[in-house]
């Protein structure tokens, strides 16, 4: 009976009801022209903060979020990816510079790495996650020209907005060789892609033309979600976040749309503020779970139970 009820307390120790703590959401915006990352309510797009600045931060034009819970900025002026205190935004150091020439999308892949679409040299480069060492020119082929946007697809492939030549292009996602021209329809100068909860394939076609729609397993042409005009200004930056919505920014502009009409939910000039990219970010993904107030009484009663009864015998 004592091995029985002492189980039952492990038991309850690990599968016990979890909530993180203090949990939030939170819209990043790299603003391009003022060298800052900005942080906004999901919801009502309400400016919250500055989040980072400083550290020699130059035109940046991505971030993302390593698994050690600091955020990683593509600096393209200074040609580094800069890292920041996840929590407070202060400036950490330089993560990696080696090969970087006008960086410009980067984000952590499938298998740990880091990946930057280096523009000037055509290519997508891989750095080491932990030291920020370049391992690899992780490829450079399929007539890739001035890369912007970068995206793991559910396939685990790379996909990567060729800009120049307005065309989505498909590396195999272990080895970096060339697959094919994913998507080319419609398409004049592609920025920022990615694949939505819908699973679809979403891209910003910056030049004359609006967000468009693409089937996420043939890259088949669906439809433009949403014109340059409804947005206000050409789209560059696009992420999904709150509701599984899509965010769209541009310079002094954002948006928040609804993919399964295509309605605009909320809309916010940002003035000065140009946001070439989003990151939406939620704070449980990078928060130390704690068990609820609830969880720790119980634990507390049946833990001094079973002892007094143990004594008791």
């Amino acid at each position: 009976m004592k091995k029985i009820i002492f189980l039952f307390l492990l038991f309850v120790v690990y599968m016990g009801i979890y909530t993180p703590a203090n949990a939030a959401q939170y819209l990043l915006v790299s603003d391009y022209t003022n060298h800052r990352i900005l942080r906004y309510d999901p919801v009502t797009l309400e400016f919250i903060d500055e989040f980072a600045s400083g550290g020699g931060l130059n035109r940046p034009f991505s971030c993302d979020y390593g698994a050690d819970g600091n955020l990683y900025v593509s600096s393209r002026d200074s040609n580094q990816i800069l890292r920041y205190d996840g929590k407070t935004g202060e400036f950490i150091d330089e993560f990696a510079s080696t090969g970087l020439s006008n960086p410009h999308v980067s984000m952590f892949g499938p298998d740990g790495n880091f990946y930057v679409a280096n523009r000037n040299t055509n290519s997508v480069l891989r750095f080491n996650a932990q030291t920020g060492e370049l391992i690899d020119t992780f490829t450079s082929g399929g007539n890739i020209s001035l890369p912007i946007g970068i995206v793991f697809g559910p396939d685990s492939n790379l996909y990567v907005s060729s800009g120049t030549n307005g065309k989505i292009l498909r590396y195999d996602g272990s080895t970096g060789n060339y697959i094919d021209e994913f998507a080319i329809e419609g398409i004049s100068y592609a920025t920022q892609i990615a694949f939505g909860p819908d699973g679809n394939f979403y891209v910003a076609n910056t030049i004359g033309g609006g967000v468009d729609v693409f089937d996420g397993t043939t890259g088949d042409f669906i439809s433009e979600l949403i014109s340059t005009s409804q947005i206000g200004a050409w789209p560059e930056g696009l992420t999904f976040g709150f509701g599984n919505n899509l965010y769209v920014s541009g310079n002094g502009t954002m948006v928040m749309i609804d993919i399964e009409t295509g309605e605009i939910i909320n809309q916010l000039g940002l003035g000065e503020v140009y946001g070439k990219s989003l990151y939406f970010y939620d704070d449980s993904l990078y928060t130390t779970a704690v068990p609820e107030p609830a969880t720790m009484i119980l634990l507390t009663v049946s833990t001094l139970g079973f002892f007094v009864r143990k004594l008791k015998k």
